[in-house]
Parts: structure tokens; sequence; C-alpha cells
């Protein structure tokens, strides 16, 4: 299966992060470590993890770090009885019995559970991007997010592994590819307590938990969970492709879709492999051959992957 010939994942799957409970995005972390720094500027860290390296301000940081490690769930739900390493990930986890979507999006009303799943859906409808990248146009909120991009035109890789020498073109690909050492776990889904070593693998394995899809299309019956996505869908069935390719004038019916299409222009592949630090044009590749690390069926996998797309 050729990178740029594999159909996009629609704006359903694009989507399907955001809608499911448990998702702890990459942007709300990244956000409470900027924090962090900015309220503990260079302040000592003299509690070390002996597995994996990392350092805490804390010994109580650490004690919940370690967990990671261990496995242990001392945490558990007096409703269902799942348990969980960290107690706000339980309190996470009860807004699904309680049906709480609380963090609402001004523009489009979309709903979601925590409030890192709505602070990334907002920069979805932010049109001020000045930083603009030379190669390919793409534009950029800051400074910092253009030059992480270049690297996916030049290929540089800066940052190593210690223990085996592999090379990443991000900080957060080598965290990942760090846990295949480690065996550390820090992704738990919040419905059923199961954890994963990448976000990836967690957010395939929620789709597994979503069955409440309130918004019906007339025409084919297909059930949605937002009314937004519903409204993408339709286009499938009306033909409207309102999102143009300006270098080949080809038409897409969502924006994720142009995107995608786009990097085949500009041979960008953003969506590196933690483990083998491969790279891939388009998202649903990536988890797709993340799957060849975890034993999991590859047949099966696909199968699931276009069943989504349809």
């Amino acid at each position: 299966m050729s990178d740029p010939e594999t159909p996009p994942p629609s704006e359903d799957v694009q989507n399907a992060a955001q809608n499911l409970p448990g998702v702890i995005l990459e942007a709300e972390e990244q956000e409470g470590a900027n924090r962090n720094k900015e309220r503990h500027p260079g302040r000592e860290r003299p509690y070390g993890c002996q597995l994996c390296g990392r350092s805490f301000l804390s010994s109580s940081n650490l004690t919940c770090h370690l967990r990671t490690h261990t496995g242990e769930k001392p945490f558990q739900c007096l409703t269902c009885g799942k348990c969980f390493s960290q107690r706000d990930n339980l309190k996470r986890h009860a807004k699904i019995h309680r049906g709480e979507k609380p963090f609402c999006c001004p523009t489009c009303e979309k709903s979601f559970y925590q409030k890192g799943q709505l602070t990334a859906h907002l920069r979805t409808h932010s049109s001020n991007r000045p930083f603009r990248c030379a190669v390919c146009e793409r534009g950029f909120c800051d400074s910092h997010d253009l030059s992480t991009h270049m690297r996916t035109h030049t290929g540089e890789k800066p940052f190593e592994c210690l223990t085996c020498g592999k090379r990443f073109s991000q900080r957060g690909n080598l965290t990942i590819h760090l846990r295949t050492h480690t065996g550390e776990k820090p992704f738990e889904c919040l419905t059923c307590g199961k954890s994963f070593c990448q976000r990836g693998n967690l957010t395939a394995h929620l789709s597994t938990h979503s069955s409440a899809r309130p918004h019906a299309c007339d025409v084919c019956g297909k059930g949605f969970s937002e009314h937004y996505d519903l409204s993408t869908h339709m286009r499938t069935h009306t033909g409207e492709k309102p999102f143009q390719c300006l270098t080949c004038e080809k038409s897409f019916n969502n924006k994720f879709n142009l995107i995608a299409h786009m990097r085949t222009h500009t041979g960008e592949r953003p969506f590196q492999c933690g483990t083998c630090g491969k790279s891939f044009c388009q998202r649903g590749n990536l988890n797709v051959h993340m799957r060849t690390h975890t034993g999991e069926n590859l047949y099966v996998l696909l199968h699931i992957f276009y069943v989504r797309m349809d």
C-alpha cells in the first residue's frame, strides 16, 4: 500500500478522538507543561524515576508517574467498578456516567468532555496564522510550530535515543519511542481503564466504546455523534466539494482531505512512528502502521480503517 495512494481518513475519523471520552490531548499536555515551566522556572526536580529517568518537583508527582510503569490503579469508580491510575482520570470518567459535555465551542456549538479537546478544536476555526512555510506555504500560529514543521521538509532529526541510537524529528516522538524501552503506558482509557504506550493506540481503542450517534443521515441512515459531523457527511450525497487545491484544482468535500492531498505536492510527512521513526503523509497510515509493532491483525485493522471511511 503506497502512502500517497491510500485514501485519507474522513473528517469523521479526524473528529473521533475529540468526541470520544478519555482522550488526553497533546495540546492540553503541552500547555500544562508550558504553564509548569512558567510557574517554576529553573526549579530543581529532585525526585527522579529510576526506570525512565524523568524528574519531578514533588514525591507525590513521582508516585503518580510510577503507576504508569507498575500498572497500579488505586482509584475505583463506584458506579461501574472500573479502576484508574490517577484521581483526575477517575473524575473525568465519572462524567461519562453523568453524560456531561461541559465545554462548548462558541463558533459551531460542538461540545467536548475535556477543556483540552475544546482548545484543540478551536484552532480549526482560527484564521490568524502569520508564520508561513516557504516550501509549502502552510500557515502556523507561532514560530515554534513553523520550526518544527520545517523538519518534515529538511529531514532533520535532532533528537536521539541514548539507548538504541534511533533519531527523531520531534522531541515528542522521542518521548513516545523511549516507552518501548521503559514499558511506560501513560495513556489510559477513561471508559474501561486499559492503558497504552502510544496515544494513537488509545485513540483507536476508544472507538470501541463509541455508540451514541443521535444525528442520523436521512439518505443512508448513518448516525453521527455531532450535528457538525452529519453536515460534513451530507456532502458525500450532494457531491459538494467546497475545498479546492490551488496547485492542481482538485476539489474535496472536507478540509482535512484537502490538507492530506496537499502533502502529495509538498512531500511533507508529518506523522512519525515513535517506535521505528518511519514517517507518513497521513495520520491514518501511521495508525495502521503502528499496529505492526503491537502484533494486532493487520487484515482486521485495514478492514476497520476503510469501514470508518465509508
